[in-house]
């Protein structure tokens, strides 16, 4: 059951953490990076750090070279775990040296699993755990969830020998045959994850605060409903764009998102992406709302202002003192 192979393209926090649960739940697991250098520093084991303080140090089977990664893969799963920019990149890599695997996007965004697919069949994936790498160090939060699915859905038992592989390795498991309701869904979870990293606490004390993130949501739900867009999950245990848009409404002792506590400050791949001076992938979702409300001739005022405070300006974390509109 556990004898399929897992590529990991990616040597980032989402791709380290799958690959560490795999590889702990004896599963064949190889992380590839493009970067030597990330590499190099991998090799003396990854630092992985839960919440609580709780530490243990994994030593990873890892690679720099694609063609001995895809060939050691033969039909496995190749997750995909970079940047979304990068997806089209992935697609021909995988088209060249691993035409019988199966590929996984682990990524967020729309349009990535069709990439992928390349008018053959991916995966669809819905990564929900916070997780961060600071050099070798990998921080995480919670048993984390996994969400998959065929694009275009056709029957492949190697779905089901990966559901099964990584609910061994103890991530809550779903298998959607929507998986675009799916992804929907987190992109409209994600709308938020930039401007929690920015506001100050100041800020985020304010009712207008939340009602800024409520307006966020609001707008993307009226403006998926003009184009019949469902978002939804698949198995109702992910909160539904409703629900998340009456917790804003919440006393703010009733807001946290998670109950358990923390000694590490485990922040989101936005907070990464500005330590690192790398472009912030909410413009993508943000940008995604206001041009496919502007295609029906709606407003969506706060996703439209808060598009252009990330595209004008360069911006830290917990500098937004004032909200946009």
């Amino acid at each position: 059951m556990h004898d399929m192979r897992w590529l990991i393209l990616g040597a980032g926090a989402v791709g380290l953490r799958l690959a560490t649960r795999l590889h702990t739940a004896g599963v064949p697991v190889l992380v590839y990076s493009r970067r030597s250098a990330a590499l190099f520093l991998l090799s003396k084991g990854i630092r992985c750090v839960d919440s609580s303080g709780n530490e243990e140090v994994i030593q990873l089977p890892l690679s720099d070279s694609i063609k001995s990664a895809t060939k050691w893969l033969e039909d496995g799963i190749a997750a995909v775990c970079w940047r979304r920019a990068d997806t089209s990149n992935a697609a021909s890599l995988l088209i060249k040296y691993a035409p019988e695997a199966l590929p996984l996007s682990l990524q967020n965004g729309i349009g990535n699993v069709e990439t992928l697919a390349a008018g053959g069949t991916a995966l669809g994936g819905v990564w929900r755990q916070t997780c961060m790498l600071q050099e070798n160090c990998l921080y995480h939060r919670g048993a984390g969830r996994v969400v998959l699915g065929l694009h275009p859905t056709v029957d492949d038992e190697r779905v089901t020998r990966a559901i099964l592989q990584l609910t061994h390795a103890g991530f809550n498991t779903a298998l959607s045959a929507e998986i675009r309701q799916d992804l929907w869904l987190k992109l409209c979870t994600n709308l938020l994850s930039a401007i929690n990293v920015l506001a100050t606490t100041e800020l985020k004390a304010s009712s207008a605060y939340w009602e800024f993130r409520r307006n966020l949501l609001v707008e993307a739900r009226d403006t998926l409903a003009a184009h019949g867009i469902l978002a939804r999950s698949c198995d109702g245990q992910d909160l539904s764009l409703e629900e998340m848009i009456e917790r804003q409404a919440l006393p703010v002792q009733a807001r946290t998102t998670s109950g358990e506590p923390s000694v590490t400050q485990i922040h989101n791949s936005v907070y990464t992406a500005l330590v690192r001076g790398q472009e912030l992938e909410p413009l993508h979702y943000h940008s995604t709302i206001v041009e496919m409300a502007e295609r029906k001739g709606m407003k969506v005022p706060a996703n439209e202002s808060f598009l252009q405070l990330l595209m004008k300006r360069r911006i830290e974390a917990g500098c937004l003192g004032r909200l946009p509109v």
